[in-house]
């Protein structure tokens, strides 16, 4: 059976000129990666040039439909 994938392309342009990688992790990337790879089971590909940041996200569907809901989390979405 084939492993169905959103792909998320994200391409930053037009700020000003990024020196390179930065030298340590931040609060969002530490956030992305919790999310997208501990929670969701996905992977995620960065890069800097000097146009500014490039991120690929791959995540796993489930056979095309959301995960249900915990019925705590979805009493207080409405």
């Amino acid at each position: 059976m084939e492993r169905l994938l959103l792909r998320l392309e994200w391409r930053e342009r037009g700020g000003p000129p990024v020196p390179g990688s930065p030298s340590r992790r931040g609060f969002g990337s530490r956030v992305l990666d919790g999310t997208v790879r501990a929670q969701l089971g996905g992977k995620v590909r960065q890069g800097w040039s000097a146009e500014g940041i490039e991120v690929e996200l791959d995540i796993p569907l489930l056979g095309g439909k959301a995960p249900p809901l915990p019925t705590d989390t979805a009493a207080t979405l409405d």
